[in-house]
C-alpha cells in the first residue's frame, strides 16, 4: 500500500496519474454518447459509430493501462518494441469493437451483454498482455533505446493520446449537436407534419401507445398525456376489442372499422388502416384512424331514405315488396294466406288545396300512425304498413289461415281513418278506399298480388256503394277494357279525332234561336259512337282533359265565328279544366285567334268547381268575367247546391237540370223548385235556362215560371256544324214569316 502511496504521489507520477485521470474522465461519457448515436443509427451509420466509439473507449483503455504501468514500474522508456505496444492498441479497439457491436444487438437479452462484457475483458487482459511484452523491463535484452529522453517519450505518447481523445471528443461534440439539432428539427416537422393530417396517427408496439397525433386525441377525446404509454384497446368499444385484438396479432396494411368509446360515453365510428415501421430503432406500427361517424350517419340516412318514406318514415315501394315477397315465401311453405290492403284517402287533394299543404302532410302522418297502430295490434306486430306514393298506403298481413281477416283489417282501418282529424286547429275528416287481394288465388309473386289489389282499389274508388271491394278476375277484364280506352284516347288526342255537335237553344217561345251548346262526340270505327259519360270521366283521371277540352274551345270558338253575330256557343268546362293556371290565358288567345267576340261565348261549371277552392275559383270566374264572356252555372238544384254561390260568384245564367223538368207535369216538388228557382234567379238579375225539354206541356209550365230559355229534344238534337246552317236559314223564315 505504501508502494503504491508512493507510486502515485511522486512528481514525476503526480503528472502523470493527473494525465490518466483525465482521460478517464473524457472517455466515460465521451464512449457512453458515441455508443448511444450508434445504438439510434442504422447501417452505415451505425458501423460508423461503433467504430468510432471503440476507437475513443479502447485507445482510452490502453492509454489508462499504459499509464497505469509507468507510474507504477518508474518506467522511463514506454518500450524496446513499439510494434507490440501498437499491437496491444489494436487489441484494446478491436475488442471494445466486438463488444460494443454484441450489446447494440442484444435487446435486452442477458447472453448478448455477458459475452460483450467477456469479449471486452479478454480484450483488456490480452493488451495488458501484449503492453508487458513491449515494456523495458521485460524486454530489456533487446537492447533496442530510443534516443529521446524516457520521461519525455512518455509525455509526447501519452500527450498524443490524450490528444487524440481531446480531437475525437471535439468532433463527437460537435458532430452530436449538429445531430441532435437536425434530429429536432426533423422531429419537429414531423410532428407538425402529423398533427397537421385529418388522420388521426398513432404508433403502437404490441398495442402499446408509443406516440400520437393531434388528430387522434380529438377523435377518441383524451390528450396526448393520458394516451401514450396505455394500451389501445382503453378507448376500443367491447363490441370491437376482439376485432383490434386480431388485428394486432395479424398482419396489417388492411382496413378495418372500428368502435371507439369517449370518456363521456359518447361512441364512435373509426376506419383505421396500419402498417409496420421502425420507431426508436425497433419494429412498431403506426395506424391511421379516421372518424367516419358523419359519413356512416349519412350513409345510414341514404339507406333509410333509399327505402323509407321521408314524410311518414313508413317502408316505401321497394321496401315493401320486399316484405311482401318474404311473406309469399313463408305462405308458399305452409299454404297459408297473404292478406294485401291497397287504400287510399278520399278527397285528398281537396283537403290539400282547401287546408295547404302543411295540414296535408300532417294528415298524412297522423294517418300513418293511426294505421300502423291498429295493424300492429292486429297482426301482434308482425304485419307491415307502407306508403306508396301520396295518399296511397300499402298493408300486408302476415301468413294466416283465413282470408276473411284481411275483410276484417280492412273495416278496422276505414273506421278507424273515419275519426276525426285535429291538425294545427283544423278538424279534417276524410274516408278511405281500399282494395283488397289474397295469396295465393288472386296472385303467387308480388307483381301479380299488387296487380289485384290495385284494380280492387280501383273499383272500390269508383263505387258509390262501399269504399272496400275484393279482387274479382271479371274486374281485371273490365280493367282492360278502361285501359285500351285510355290509350285510343291519347291516340284520339293526337290526331284530333273528337268532333263537335250542337244543341240548339231557343228563347221561351219555343222559337227564337238564342244560340247552341257545344257537346263533345267521339266516333270509333270499331266501336261507333262512344258516349261521353264513359270518356269523360276516363280523361280526368287521365289527365287528357285538359288537351281534349282547348281543342273543344278552339274548335266551337272557330265555327261560332261563323254564324250570325246574335247566336251564341255554350262550351262546358271540366273541374279539372277550371282548376287549370293557365284557363284564362287559354280563353283570351282563344278568342283573339278565332276572332269570336267574347259576348258570344258562354262557359258553363257545375257546382262541384266551387267547393274545392272557393276562393280560387272566384278569383278565376271574376278574371273570365273581366274578359266579357259570360258565366253559367250548370245542373242547378243538385250536387252541392248553395244560394251562396248566386251572391259571390258573378253568374250570368243558371241552368235547371233536366232532372227537375221531366217531373215538372207529374211532381208537385218538382213544379215548385223550379218555381223557386226561377224567382230567386230574376230577383238577382239572372236568366234561367231549362234543360231536357221533351213535351209542350213543359214548355207551357216553363213559361208560366218565366224561364228565360229552353234547350231538348223537343226543340233540336246535337246536330254536327254542317246541320247549323240549315237551322240558321229555317230561323230566319220563321222570323220572316213572323214579321
Amino acid at each position: 500500500m505504501r508502494w503504491l502511496i508512493a507510486g502515485v504521489t511522486s512528481d514525476r507520477d503526480l503528472l502523470l496519474s493527473g494525465l490518466s485521470l483525465a482521460i478517464s474522465i473524457a472517455l466515460c461519457p465521451l464512449a457512453l454518447v458515441m455508443f448511444f448515436r450508434a445504438m439510434a443509427s442504422h447501417g452505415r451509420r451505425r458501423l460508423a459509430w461503433l467504430l468510432a466509439a471503440a476507437t475513443a473507449c479502447g485507445t482510452g483503455i490502453w492509454g489508462i493501462a499504459l499509464l497505469s504501468h509507468v507510474v507504477f514500474t518508474s518506467a522511463t522508456r514506454l518500450a524496446d518494441a513499439p510494434w507490440l505496444l501498437g499491437l496491444s492498441l489494436v487489441e484494446a479497439v478491436t475488442g471494445t469493437l466486438g463488444a460494443f457491436s454484441l450489446w447494440s444487438r442484444s435487446r435486452g437479452q442477458p447472453s448478448f451483454i455477458m459475452l460483450g462484457g467477456a469479449m471486452l475483458a479478454l480484450a483488456v487482459v490480452a493488451m495488458h498482455f501484449t503492453g508487458l511484452a513491449a515494456s523495458p523491463s521485460l524486454a530489456a535484452a533487446a537492447g533496442n533505446t530510443v534516443d529521446l529522453p524516457g520521461f519525455v517519450q512518455i509525455l509526447i505518447v501519452l500527450g498524443g493520446v490524450a490528444l487524440l481523445i481531446v480531437l475525437l471528443g471535439a468532433v463527437v461534440t460537435v458532430v452530436d449537436v449538429r445531430f441532435v439539432l437536425r434530429r429536432a428539427e426533423e422531429a419537429q416537422r414531423l410532428r407538425q407534419l402529423a398533427d397537421s393530417a385529418f388522420e388521426g396517427l398513432l404508433i403502437h408496439r404490441d398495442g402499446i401507445i408509443l406516440d400520437v397525433n393531434t388528430a387522434l386525441t380529438a377523435i377518441v377525446g383524451q390528450p396526448r398525456e393520458a394516451l401514450i404509454g396505455g394500451h389501445v384497446l382503453d378507448f376500443v368499444s367491447l363490441s370491437s376489442q376482439s376485432l383490434v385484438r386480431e388485428r394486432l396479432a395479424t398482419k396489417p396494411n388492411r382496413v378495418d372499422e372500428f368502435e371507439i368509446v369517449l370518456p363521456d360515453g359518447t361512441r364512435r365510428i373509426a376506419e383505421v388502416l396500419s402498417r409496420p415501421i421502425l420507431h426508436g430503432g425497433q419494429p412498431a406500427t403506426v395506424a391511421a384512424i379516421r372518424d367516419i361517424s358523419e359519413r356512416k350517419q349519412a350513409q345510414a340516412r341514404i339507406e333509410h331514405l333509399a327505402r323509407h318514406d321521408p314524410l311518414t318514415g313508413l317502408p316505401n315501394r321497394v321496401k315493401f315488396l320486399g316484405l311482401l315477397k318474404d311473406f309469399l315465401a313463408r305462405a308458399d311453405e305452409s299454404g297459408a294466406f297473404v292478406g294485401l290492403l291497397l287504400l287510399d284517402i278520399d278527397r285528398f287533394k281537396f283537403v290539400n288545396g282547401l287546408y295547404g299543404h302543411d295540414i296535408g302532410d300532417g294528415l298524412l302522418r297522423i294517418v300513418a300512425r293511426r294505421l300502423v297502430a291498429l295493424v300492429r295490434q292486429d297482426t301482434k306486430g308482425e304485419g307491415h304498413v307502407a306508403r306508396l306514393g301520396g295518399d296511397e298506403f300499402a298493408i300486408a298481413l302476415p301468413p294466416g289461415r283465413q282470408g276473411s281477416v284481411a275483410v276484417t283489417m280492412a273495416a278496422a282501418l276505414r273506421a278507424s281513418l273515419a275519426e276525426p282529424f285535429e291538425i294545427s286547429g283544423q278538424s279534417v275528416q276524410i274516408n278511405a278506399r281500399i282494395g283488397i287481394a289474397l295469396a295465393p288465388q288472386h296472385g303467387q309473386t308480388v307483381t301479380a298480388l299488387m296487380s289485384s289489389a290495385d284494380t280492387a282499389l280501383f273499383w272500390a274508388k269508383r263505387d258509390e256503394r262501399t269504399s272496400i271491394r275484393i279482387f274479382e278476375p271479371a274486374m281485371e277484364s273490365e280493367l282492360r277494357v278502361r285501359r285500351r280506352m285510355e290509350r285510343d284516347l291519347h291516340l284520339a288526342v293526337q290526331n284530333r279525332a273528337f268532333k263537335l255537335h250542337y244543341q240548339p237553344i231557343y228563347a221561351v217561345d219555343g222559337q227564337t234561336l238564342r244560340g247552341f251548346e257545344a257537346l263533345l262526340r267521339w266516333f270509333q270505327k270499331d266501336r261507333g259512337w262512344t258516349a261521353p259519360s264513359r270518356f269523360i270521366p276516363l280523361a280526368e283521371e287521365s289527365g287528357l282533359i285538359g288537351a281534349i277540352g282547348r281543342q273543344v274551345l278552339e274548335t266551337a270558338c272557330a265555327e261560332a265565328a261563323n254564324w250570325p253575330d246574335a247566336l251564341y256557343v255554350a262550351v262546358n268546362l271540366s273541374p279539372v279544366q277550371f282548376r287549370a293556371d293557365d284557363l284564362v290565358g287559354t280563353v283570351t288567345e282563344t278568342l283573339a285567334r278565332t276572332r269570336l267576340a267574347p259576348e258570344r261565348l258562354e262557359l258553363e261549371l257545375t257546382e262541384g268547381v266551387l267547393i274545392d277552392d272557393t276562393e280560387r275559383a272566384r278569383a278565376q270566374l271574376v278574371a273570365l268575367k273581366a274578359l266579357g264572356v259570360g258565366l253559367v252555372l250548370d245542373d242547378f238544384g243538385t250536387g252541392y247546391s248553395s244560394l251562396s254561390y248566386l251572391g259571390r260568384f258573378p253568374f250570368d245564367k243558371l241552368k235547371i237540370d233536366r232532372a227537375f223538368v221531366s217531373r215538372l207535369a207529374d211532381d208537385a216538388d218538382a213544379a215548385t223548385i223550379v218555381r223557386a228557382i226561377s224567382a230567386l234567379a230574376q230577383g238577382l238579375g239572372l236568366s234561367v235556362t231549362a234543360e231536357g225539354v221533351e213535351t209542350t206541356a213543359q214548355i207551357d209550365l216553363l213559361r208560366a215560371v218565366h224561364c228565360t230559355e229552353l234547350q231538348g229534344f223537343l226543340l233540336g238534337r246535337p246536330v254536327p256544324a254542317s246541320a247549323i246552317t240549315r237551322l240558321i236559314r229555317r230561323q230566319r223564315k220563321t222570323t220572316s214569316s213572323a214579321a
